[in-house]
């Protein structure tokens, strides 16, 4: 019996030293085939799937911002021109006349001023208003004022008197009896303008013809002030 199994393990050794011995002599890598072996089945890999290209989205273009329309604006109705009464009107002037009166000069000219901001072709105003500047000695914005307010009444006898005496107070004494003798033509019994051409000669040194003047002024008013006083002083200077 322990022969027979002895025999049985020496045969099995056998078949295992013969087997590994052909396999040792087959080339590596390649598949054992005998006619009885199937043909293997060759492996197909899957298919690879490529990736579809990721679509660029179109840019929408933005939206337009609708552009709001302009609101139509409510015309303005013209405003009425506020004018003054002829009470305030009066008021302005005596209040600037004091003004004037007490050398409060830029005070004057202030209220005068009130008149004109609202009705600028007031003559009366203007025309104080020059009278303040010939009293500060400011004599061109005096004679601007009397052209402005000449402009407007051409045929005012005291308006051109009033240019000829700043122009007496100037120096300019041809132009003073140019503008008074324009007065004295408009109105040949004018007091004022008697007064003032005798004044413009008295100044010139022509004492004679101021004294003229001067008594025809007061043939008219015998009692005026200014004629007497400067025909005094035209009889003084010119008995030196």
């Amino acid at each position: 019996m322990g022969k027979q199994i002895f025999f049985l393990l020496k045969i099995c050794f056998s078949i295992i030293v013969i087997s590994c011995t052909y396999s040792s002599e087959l080339p590596s890598n390649s598949p054992t085939a005998t006619s009885d072996s199937p043909t293997p089945i060759p492996y197909t890999p899957a298919p690879t799937f490529t990736s579809l290209p990721t679509a660029t989205p179109t840019p929408i273009p933005p939206t337009a911002t609708p552009v709001p329309s302009t609101p139509t604006a409510t015309p303005i109705p013209p405003t009425t021109p506020i004018k003054l009464n002829e009470n305030q009107i009066n008021t302005y002037i005596e209040t600037g006349i004091n003004y004037r009166r007490m050398e409060e000069f830029q005070k004057a000219i202030e209220e005068f001023d009130k008149i004109l901001k609202l009705e600028p072709n007031h003559t009366g105003a203007l025309v104080e208003t020059g009278l303040t500047y010939t009293r500060m000695d400011e004599f061109q914005k005096a004679i601007e004022k009397f052209d402005q307010a000449l402009s407007l009444e051409p045929n005012h006898p005291g308006i051109l008197v009033e240019i000829g005496m700043t122009y007496t107070r100037m120096g300019e004494f041809q132009k003073a009896l140019q503008e008074i003798g324009k007065a004295l033509s408009l109105e040949p019994n004018h007091t004022g303008a008697l007064v003032e051409i005798g004044i413009t000669y008295s100044s010139m040194g022509e004492f004679q013809k101021a004294i003229e003047k001067f008594d025809q002024a007061l043939s008219l008013e015998p009692n005026h002030p200014g004629a007497i006083t400067e025909k005094q002083r035209a009889l003084q200077s010119l008995s030196k």
